[in-house]
């Protein structure tokens, strides 16, 4: 397993939480890319070692998951199938778990918790499960949630954890660490060369298309990234947008979304894409922002320690694709 890199403070953090058995829900919550399940395999590895099964964790990735599936629950690895699971609600496996674990307070993860309410029958009940389990201190609950729904329904059941993309100068240290990793020359040789593993002249192609974003990051490791590829790979996502989709938003009100998000650096409060955009029709508004971030063409998040909610670009590459779209090209000058 690769070594979390730039993240060992949010690690500290939710380790703590586990640790204290915190008493609401953890919410850790943020836009795409930025790490969230990285961060939650790396907690769970950490915990592991530390306690084994002192600290039962399950895992439960909404990622790839349909109704139809047998309900798959991790524990210890990616959907370990629970035997007898097959006939059982959510909410009957996890009183299983908790009458078998009963003395050890098991540590419970959602990833995707976006999904839930599209997923489960009885969304709420689950949430007021979790949030009573939290609690009453039977066990530790941690979401992990691209949305912002969550917060605004469960406000006094959760404990915000944002874990947004990095800054210029952080994004930077954070690829030369990675490329340090993945030199495999010998100790005399690095040292030797003392080259800045990440160059003023690349930086500076590199930064405008991947931002802080981590995954994008990871992607130009290499010497030689292809950054036309990551680029290309969201171009089509915009022009999808443009085109509008019958019963969920308007081609028209997303352009006019990106082209505030291109004209102001990717990100712009929520009230004033209403204000400008849907003439403060809120509940239109709402539902269209909505249904564009289902579809990760937009993040919509609150700012760290704020109540104040934004909307922002899907990823540093969709701000890119935006601008690029919007000036009527397709290729990036890269």
């Amino acid at each position: 397993m690769k070594q979390l890199v730039g993240r060992e403070r949010e690690l500290r953090d939710l380790l703590g939480y586990v640790e204290r058995r915190i008493d609401k829900i953890v919410l850790l919550q943020g836009p795409e890319l930025s790490g969230k399940t990285a961060l939650l395999r790396e907690l769970r590895a950490v915990m592991a070692s530390k306690y084994g099964r002192t600290i039962p964790v399950y895992h439960l990735d909404l990622t790839c998951f349909r109704m139809t599936d047998v309900l798959e629950w991790i524990q210890g690895t990616d959907n370990f199938l629970m035997e007898d699971s097959k006939d059982l609600t959510i909410l009957e496996v996890i009183e299983e778990i908790l009458a078998s674990e009963h003395q050890l307070q098991p540590v419970f993860i959602i990833d995707q918790a976006e999904r839930i309410p599209e997923i489960f029958p009885q969304p709420r009940a689950l949430i007021e499960v979790l949030a009573k389990i939290a609690r009453e201190r039977r066990g530790v609950v941690i979401l992990a949630s691209l949305d912002d729904s969550l917060r605004e329904d469960w406000h006094d059941q959760v404990l915000p954890f944002h874990l947004g993309y990095f800054s210029e100068k952080a994004a930077r240290a954070f690829l030369r660490k990675r490329r340090a990793a993945e030199d495999r020359r010998p100790w005399w040789q690095r040292w030797w060369s003392r080259r800045d593993l990440v160059s003023d002249e690349e930086w500076r192609e590199i930064y405008p298309v991947c931002g802080g974003c981590p995954r994008l990051l990871g992607f130009c490791v290499s010497p030689y990234p292809n950054l036309s590829a990551i680029v290309g790979s969201v171009v089509g996502g915009v022009h999808t947008g443009l085109e509008g989709r019958d019963g969920e938003w308007e081609g028209d009100k997303y352009r006019r979304v990106a082209e505030l998000l291109v004209e102001n650096e990717g990100s712009l409060e929520w009230s004033v894409v209403l204000d400008k955009v849907f003439g403060k029709d809120v509940s239109e508004g709402s539902s269209q922002l909505r249904a564009m971030a289902a579809r990760n063409m937009i993040n919509v998040e609150y700012l760290p320690e704020s109540k104040t909610k934004v909307v922002m670009a899907g990823s540093p590459a969709y701000l890119y694709a935006m601008r690029l779209v919007l000036e009527g090209r397709d290729e990036p000058d890269v």
